[in-house]
């Protein structure tokens, strides 16, 4: 049986709620409760479904995305085009039913909830929003959200500077608001996630160090890695609590040393942990 993480949070992005509807609406349930069921023998069955179940669903809703994007730019001798643009809106339609295998039913209200998050990737952030997010992360959130380095807000730092942080990209359908937002450092922002959505979009699958892991080893792990670790913790808690990604990442803190789960099984991605507390505590 499909675990908490296919859950509805609270949705706060166009993104977010194209791939909620993908989730709700267009994959079968029981066709994935079978699933879980056949990988019984890997030990892993709950937590390898939900990694197949969460790759489909962001795999699906980032090309929806990425089609529609590209539909509006322009092409050979075709002038770029608007979200209003008729022949746009029937090619973008036509896309969904000839390349995707989606219920008659259903293209009416999968187009609706595309054209909303395509609508999304075109809207960037204002300098007044930036100032005023930036504002509060001054007074409020002095510290990067994935690894809770102290934040440069002169922004001459490289590393240490202030950058806003679309927590569902915008490339995918991420609105630029403030509940959508969360201050990064510079590190963090140009190499742990390049518009990583989700927690199944970095190779999570490869990192598998055995048993008692080294400290050189938990050092090796990539940044997109850890941001996978901090993600999927996020999202249990948003699911368990019906809140947004952001205020669960506000009540979880930045990531902190990599540790075993279970101290008798090796360290893969699925018995590695990046908090200290566990979840029950909130």
């Amino acid at each position: 049986m499909l675990s908490r993480l296919v859950m509805k949070y609270e949705i706060k992005t166009a993104g977010e709620q194209l791939a909620y509807f993908i989730q709700d609406r267009i994959l079968s349930r029981a066709a994935w409760d079978k699933f879980s069921d056949e990988l019984t023998c890997t030990g892993r069955s709950d937590a390898l479904c939900d990694f197949f179940h969460e790759v489909t669903v962001i795999n699906l809703t980032c090309r929806i995305v990425a089609a529609g994007t590209s539909l509006l730019r322009a092409s050979g001798e075709r002038p770029a085009r608007s979200l209003q643009d008729t022949n746009f809106e029937k090619e973008f339609l036509d896309f969904l039913r000839e390349r995707l295998s989606v219920r008659q039913s259903l293209s009416g209200d999968l187009l609706r909830n595309a054209l909303r998050a395509v609508e999304s990737t075109q809207r960037d952030a204002t300098p007044k929003q930036r100032n005023t997010f930036k504002g509060w992360a001054d007074r409020e959130h002095r510290h990067c959200y994935l690894c809770g380095v102290g934040l440069d807000f002169t922004e001459q730092d490289p590393v240490r500077k202030f950058t806003l942080e679309h927590i569902w990209p915008q490339r995918f359908g991420g609105d630029s608001i403030e509940d959508n937002w969360l201050p990064a450092c510079g590190s963090c922002n140009s190499r742990k996630k390049r518009d990583f959505a989700t927690w199944a979009m970095p190779n999570v699958q490869s990192l598998i160090l055995g048993f008692d892991p080294s400290e050189s080893e938990y050092g090796a792990v990539e940044g997109s890695q850890r941001f996978a670790l901090h993600q999927l913790a996020a999202k249990k808690l948003a699911s368990q609590r019906n809140m947004s990604l952001k205020r669960a990442y506000v009540l979880l803190g930045p990531w902190e040393s990599l540790h075993l789960i279970d101290a008798c099984d090796i360290g893969d991605f699925f018995n590695l942990a990046i908090h200290r507390v566990t979840l029950e505590v909130f």
